[in-house]
């Protein structure tokens, strides 16, 4: 074994949890998309924080969100979106049970995090795509769909 097979394991765990979770809830896009940024913005700041106080750099694989698709944006954007009525219509309760799962795996396994934003990288790539296609409000309540191969790829 490896010494990166454990955090290995842990980042998969974080990944298959979180994949078990969001489709029993059936959790909207709009809902995952709002859990999702608000932990790659936490986790890329401490990392940031942590990386000037050493005077060192956040590979941008961490720092910045990861490339998207050509055909990710297929969506026309002919509805224009209130958000605050979206933002009435969210299950906060749902969004929170989301929220203790990813930071509850995180602590639990101890997850560096690096790793952990490795894992929510991947899942705000696939968020955007899915967020990029959306042709109209109706569809950021559609349920969320991680791709199969959601932890296999990297930019």
């Amino acid at each position: 074994m490896t010494e990166t097979a454990p955090e290995s394991e842990a980042m998969v765990t974080l990944h298959e949890q979180m994949v078990q979770l969001v489709e029993q809830l059936q959790m909207p896009l709009l809902e995952v998309s709002l859990v999702i940024s608000k932990y790659t913005r936490m986790l890329s700041e401490r990392l940031q924080q942590i990386a000037a106080e050493n005077h060192e750099r956040i590979p941008a694989l961490l720092s910045e969100a990861w490339p998207l698709t050509e055909d990710a944006l297929s969506g026309d954007g002919k509805d224009l979106i209130d958000i605050e009525i979206l933002m009435r219509t969210i299950d906060e309760q749902r969004m929170d049970i989301l929220d203790t799962l990813v930071r509850s795996v995180i602590n639990m396994e101890q997850i560096p995090l690096a790793d952990a934003l490795i894992v929510l990288r991947g899942w705000e790539q696939a968020v955007r795509m899915q967020l990029g296609q959306s042709a109209g409000p109706g569809q950021l309540f559609s349920p969320f769909d991680m791709p199969e191969d959601g932890m296999e790829e990297l930019p």
